[in-house]
């Protein structure tokens, strides 16, 4: 949350002083920035700068077939960026960013709530993979915050969308309205497929 506000913050302000696109780049900087000083507060763990050649040694060993996997990564950055390649390329610039803005908000479900949650129920979940029961139990308990928390907030953004555009971004940005909309449904399915998902495989 504290990376999320701060960038927010950081970029609207910037925005509105340099009037150009360097204020998106101030602002994920400074969101970085402050998630990096918050985990130093809020962990008791601080890690220090110290090299260690055996575990370099290591790592390098392992790092070495992760190189390989270049060619993965090249279709996972397709695959998660190709929905914005193809909107700018066929539909222009305009519809690229009221799509770009769209999805930014319909993804407040995936993001705040998924990431989150998933941060915190993995090392909960290593602890009872030799107990399949209580595993089940603690998936299925996940699976309903995930619903108490998504559900309210889809619903609001598809019945106060059109409002809180109008409000807080300005008529010219009313037309990503149903691009919102359906942009939402489709998060939400998509966030419940893969906690559903997380369960049956158990």
């Amino acid at each position: 949350m504290s990376n999320t506000v701060s960038q927010i913050i950081v970029a609207i302000s910037a925005a509105i002083i340099l009037k150009n696109v360097w204020a998106l780049v101030f602002g994920c900087m400074a969101g970085h920035l402050v998630s990096l000083i918050m985990s130093y507060i809020i962990h008791p763990y601080k890690p220090k700068l110290k090299i260690n050649t055996k575990i370099v040694k290591e790592l390098l060993n392992f790092g070495k077939w992760v190189w390989c996997n270049n060619c993965n990564n090249i279709i996972t950055f397709i695959a998660l960026q190709g929905d914005d390649i193809f909107v700018g390329k066929f539909l222009g610039s305009i519809s690229l960013g009221l799509y770009q803005v769209a999805f930014k908000f319909s993804n407040i479900m995936a993001s705040e709530i998924t990431h989150v949650i998933g941060r915190v129920t993995f090392p909960a979940y290593a602890k009872l993979q030799n107990n399949v029961v209580k595993l089940r139990e603690a998936s299925l308990q996940t699976i309903e915050i995930v619903s108490c928390l998504s559900f309210p907030l889809a619903s609001g953004i598809l019945s106060l969308g059109h409002d809180f555009v109008y409000i807080f971004l300005g008529k010219k940005w009313i037309p990503m309205v149903p691009i919102l909309h359906i942009l939402t449904i489709s998060g939400l399915v998509a966030l419940f497929r893969e906690q559903v998902g997380h369960y049956f495989t158990l």
